[in-house]
């Protein structure tokens, strides 16, 4: 016959398990919420106004661009930052 003792054994390890299991899937969740807010984030940075005007007169800038040094020297380094 199966006494208290071995029930509470048994519902405490139950217990624990349902615990560790939960908590992987808060822990997974998480993460996921992490990487959609960076991506939208990101996205809400690259649809503003100045972003989309510094890129229009970077990418207009570079069409004559054949390397490095003369574009530097032609228009400097501020649009990339």
């Amino acid at each position: 016959m199966v006494d208290i003792q071995t029930i509470s054994i048994a519902v405490a390890s139950a217990s624990v398990i349902a615990g560790v299991i939960y908590y992987s899937l808060q822990i997974r969740n998480q993460t996921r919420a992490r990487q959609t807010d960076l991506i939208i984030r990101l996205y809400s940075l690259f649809i503003s106004r100045e972003w989309v005007n510094a890129w229009e007169k970077v990418s207009n800038s570079t069409l004559d661009m054949t390397d490095w040094a003369t574009y530097h020297k032609k228009h400097g380094s501020s649009d990339f930052n």
